[in-house]
């Protein structure tokens, strides 16, 4: 009975799936998924960079005031600018941070996902959980006098 399901599961998967289809569209979705990582990466980065500038304004700003050359009201008003693009800038750049994190889990996720496929595609054994995801019931009839075959109707789940 295992190897009629484990035949009859190789030749569905043979007769619709497209396996050249199915790599090139892991490929492609591996290509778009590293892109994604380097344009979170690159965003963090750029949010981090541009917070350093700000706390560097700061900084200077801190030091024309000492020297006279920019008036307390001045500075005031420049310095609460400064601090709140330093802080939006810092928030962003967490708010990246966590999607990145967000966006790494899913990958993770669809990776499992993509090795749970591969082992559908190519069993080797029919496992309980195959059976309850794939099977919703088998008929077997009675053997067909004067042969060794017994009919076997599957019953699919898709």
């Amino acid at each position: 009975l295992e190897q009629a399901l484990l035949g009859e599961l190789e030749r569905l998967t043979g007769r619709y799936l497209d396996r050249d289809a199915l790599e090139s569209s892991v490929s492609f979705k591996q290509t778009e998924a590293g892109r994604e990582e380097e344009r979170l990466k690159a965003a963090i980065a750029r949010y981090e960079k541009k917070a350093e500038e700000c706390e560097k304004m700061l900084r200077e700003l801190y030091r024309d005031k000492v020297r006279g050359i920019v008036t307390e009201r001045d500075y005031i008003a420049f310095s609460e600018a400064f601090t709140k693009e330093r802080e939006r800038l810092e928030q962003a750049a967490a708010q990246a941070g966590q999607r990145l994190c967000r966006w790494k889990e899913q990958m993770l996720k669809k990776a499992d996902s993509g090795r749970r496929t591969d082992a559908y595609l190519h069993p080797e054994h029919l496992s309980r959980g195959m059976i309850d995801l794939f099977i919703d019931h088998i008929t077997v009839g009675r053997r067909v006098p004067g042969t060794r075959e017994v009919p076997v109707e599957i019953y699919w789940n898709f």
